[in-house]
């Protein structure tokens, strides 16, 4: 826990109508995250049920898994993070 990890910001870009060249600058923007908070789900079979039992992990079980793990975690709002051309 308390791991901070650098977010890259999507480059915003305008586009422009005509045959006259505007220039924008590229920029290479990033903002911290902390990671203080962790959610885990536990799952667990044998290696005998992953030869013959369990088929389709990915749809059946770690995909709904991680959609229900989403669904708890919330995310503050911040307005002045969103920027607008």
């Amino acid at each position: 826990m308390g791991y901070t990890v650098q977010a890259r910001i999507q480059q915003l870009w305008v586009v422009n109508e005509g045959q006259v060249l505007v220039t924008q600058s590229i920029l290479n923007q990033t903002v911290p995250i902390s990671l203080n908070h962790q959610f885990q789900i536990g799952m667990a079979w044998s290696s005998s049920d992953d030869a013959v039992a369990v088929e389709e992990v990915q749809d059946r079980y770690t995909r709904p898994a991680g959609q229900a793990m989403a669904t708890r975690v919330k995310l503050p709002r911040k307005d002045s993070c969103s920027t607008s051309p």
